[in-house]
């Protein structure tokens, strides 16, 4: 997290939160959020690891960078228990070939919650912006791209696990 002046006013938080159901249990679609690479590539973005967590690779201390239109995030995984709830933190958002933005990330969190016939997936980012002037305009642009990125990737999960499970049943 940056800031660029420490006496500086705390800009408001901003909360971005979308939610999808899923047809497939809690633990399929868990395999699928933290296989990083596949779960955030797509649309004009794509993700890498680079550092591995455990017990899993993509868990608890994993390090994601993740590329989408002219940004780069560093994402560190604070949070990983299976089959259920992952907590991540933006450390650096910065242009692709240029500076660091100032961003304060107060929370990344994606909770997979059972229900009957599947499970319920909550994404959940609160953040600001600590920019002069232009701050709140950058937050609701910010905000404005991520929920529909965010729907995106659930979107595709529920593709792959879709086509997965035809794969199964015809191989069956």
């Amino acid at each position: 997290v940056q800031r660029t002046d420490p006496g500086a006013a705390r800009a408001a938080m901003i909360e971005v939160r979308v939610e999808a159901s899923f047809n497939h249990p809690a633990a399929a679609v868990w395999a699928g959020l933290i296989d990083h690479e596949n779960f955030l590539s797509g649309a004009g973005t794509r993700c890498r690891l680079t550092q591995h967590g455990a017990p899993e690779r993509g868990g608890l201390g994993a390090v994601r960078e993740v590329h989408s239109g002219p940004l780069r995030l560093v994402e560190d995984i604070t949070l990983a228990a299976a089959p259920t709830h992952m907590q991540y933190r933006i450390r650096e958002l910065a242009l692709a070939r240029g500076p660091r933005i100032p961003f304060d990330h107060e929370l990344g969190e994606i909770r997979v919650l059972d229900q009957p016939g599947g499970c319920q997936v909550i994404w959940v980012s609160r953040f600001s912006v600590p920019v002069p002037l232009l701050g709140g305009w950058l937050q609701r642009r910010f905000a404005a791209s991520t929920r529909p990125a965010f729907a995106g990737f659930l979107r595709r999960l529920g593709r792959r696990l879709d086509e997965q499970l035809v794969g199964a049943t015809s191989q069956a």
